[in-house]
């Protein structure tokens, strides 16, 4: 929810307790209460800067209330779930994103030498994949031969379990932030 909404949300809250405080103060009979009541909408003569005041006043009142009902009865949309589709004799089969990255992240972060991956999965084909990987490895770890082993065993794992082609792995090593190192260097 963004700040202006908010602040709107939090001002039609203040005026709505205010608006029914007078009400059932008008109902119990409070002096002040029903006065408020009668000048506005008894006494005030037609066309008078009062009545415009409170007509004003109504007309905003009820275009704020519109505008907090009417989400209220909009439907949320999920979000489509993004698949891969492989096709078999018998019929297809739509595998989620989420599945294939899932996959590829416990592939990859069982190489010894990497502390964190990210996956990205991206659909090139009906049954072609791309997947991107983003990986933080040890600062003692050879980066040549850890990437081209984790491009490697991810795409085995990948083609194997979740039975897509793989058209390519592309993998970006990353640096750990500096407080990790330090924090890292004080353990050892």
């Amino acid at each position: 929810m963004t700040v202006a909404l908010r602040f709107f949300l939090f001002i039609f809250v203040v005026l709505n307790l205010a608006l029914a405080g007078v009400l059932i103060a008008g109902f119990f009979q409070w002096q002040p209460a029903v006065q408020v009541i009668e000048t506005y909408w008894t006494q005030a003569s037609y066309m008078s800067p009062e009545w415009w005041i409170g007509l004003a006043a109504v007309a905003v009142w009820a275009l704020i209330s519109l505008l907090f009902l009417l989400p209220a009865f909009k439907p949320k949309k999920k979000p489509k779930e993004k698949f891969v589709s492989s096709s078999l004799s018998s019929g297809r089969v739509d595998i989620p994103f989420h599945t294939i990255e899932n996959i590829a992240y416990r592939s990859a972060i069982t190489r010894q030498g990497v502390t964190d991956v990210r996956v990205t999965c991206t659909k090139k084909q009906d049954n072609q994949v791309a997947l991107h990987l983003k990986v933080t490895p040890n600062e003692r770890t050879p980066v040549q031969s850890l990437s081209s082993d984790i491009q490697e065993t991810v795409k085995q794992d990948v083609e194997r379990i979740a039975e897509v082609d793989v058209s390519s792995v592309d993998v970006s090593l990353s640096k750990r932030a500096a407080g990790e190192q330090g924090r890292q260097a004080r353990v050892q």
